[in-house]
């Protein structure tokens, strides 16, 4: 073999031992219990996740005037509970409207693999724990939670460095 093949072979699995060791997210210090689905872990007892959940959901009935002129870009964060028990906050994107409910459709990374989620979800409105709203200038209106995440890992890294 050429010497750059083996260079490149080496270094792909260098780069893979690293990625396997170093796979949890750095926020995994926030909660050791979560289950990893692909997900941020869960930091809804931390007190500013709690202000964003409590505002998310006062605000929402401007994301329910916004979602008619803006289906396409839009999408609301539920807890999923998986039917073993195990729970995570996710976003989806609504397939359609009823009284009291929502039919999601989960939008999930790439490397997400759990058949659970290969189909609509119906939820209750009050489970909903975050929305937004994205604008074709790349603004938003909504998206709390990940504001609240935000401030929560620089808070975090602030007091640790």
């Amino acid at each position: 073999m050429k010497p750059l093949v083996v260079l490149t072979i080496i270094a792909v699995i260098a780069i893979l031992i690293f990625v396997l060791r170093n796979r949890g997210s750095a926020l995994e210090q926030f909660s050791g219990d979560t289950e990893y689905l692909g997900t941020m872990p869960d930091l809804s007892n931390n007190p500013i996740m709690r202000e964003a959940v409590e505002q998310a959901r006062k605000e929402l009935p401007s994301f329910l005037s916004l979602y008619p002129t803006h289906q396409e870009t839009s999408m609301v964060r539920f807890r999923y509970r998986r039917e073993s028990g195990k729970t995570a906050n996710l976003w989806g994107r609504i397939v359609e409207w009823r009284q009291d409910t929502a039919i999601l459709r989960a939008i999930v990374p790439p490397a997400f693999n759990d058949p659970e989620l290969d189909r609509e979800l119906e939820i209750n409105l009050d489970e909903l724990t975050d929305w937004e709203v994205l604008h074709s200038d790349g603004t938003f209106i909504g998206g709390y939670t990940k504001r609240a995440r935000s401030k929560i890992v620089a808070d975090s890294s602030n007091s640790q460095g």
